[in-house]
């Protein structure tokens, strides 16, 4: 739900007076299993990033959290794909944005198809590690398109294409967070 509510501050708790439901949410995600678990790891991811930041930026989280879910719920797009272009622009707001257009270790400009979660996005040939996954040109794309909000580069995507983007960046923020999200794997099992 997205509500209106005003507080009376007290000593260790403050009381709720009054409460506006502005935009009810509930029931349009709730009947959708994709969506609701899409939303679901939304609020856990903004819950996880806003910890321990300043109010300006727990306001711009706010701003594309109600944002997302408000797409999720007028179905604007895929519920997976509006999850991961939320989970990335997130991060970016955290300070941990991805590069898919440069190397993300050594800056070298141009197409690059290894990706790697510790080093930030995709990394050349001479800088892939090990452990580093092939991504074909057009998963690239995908990234950066979900980083950027491109709606209709993302709605041509293949579902191959968006199962290994969508990987990418659940470890991505399972990485930066250091932990996992239990709605993540929620998301998985559907």
């Amino acid at each position: 739900m997205h509500s209106r509510v005003q507080l009376v501050p007290r000593r260790n708790l403050d009381i709720i007076v009054q409460t506006e439901t502005i935009h009810p949410y509930g029931t349009m995600l709730t009947n959708d299993y994709d969506s609701f678990g899409a939303a679901s790891a939304m609020v856990e991811t903004a819950e996880q990033l806003t910890r321990d930041e300043d109010i300006a930026s727990a306001a711009e989280h706010y701003r594309l959290l109600h944002g997302a879910i408000a797409a999720l719920a007028r179905r604007a797009a895929a519920p997976k794909a509006l999850l991961a272009s939320y989970l990335l622009r997130a991060l970016a707001i955290a300070g941990w944005a991805p590069t898919f257009d440069e190397c993300s270790k050594c800056g070298l400009q141009g197409h690059h198809n290894w990706l790697s979660v510790p080093l930030g996005g995709v990394v050349c040939d001479d800088c892939a590690p090990p452990q580093a996954t092939y991504a074909p040109d057009d998963v690239v794309a995908l990234l950066a398109a979900l980083l950027a909000g491109d709606w209709p580069a993302i709605e041509g995507a293949q579902n191959g294409e968006i199962r290994q983007a969508t990987n990418f960046v659940a470890q991505y923020l399972q990485y930066h967070l250091e932990k996992t999200l239990q709605s993540l794997s929620v998301i998985d099992q559907g």
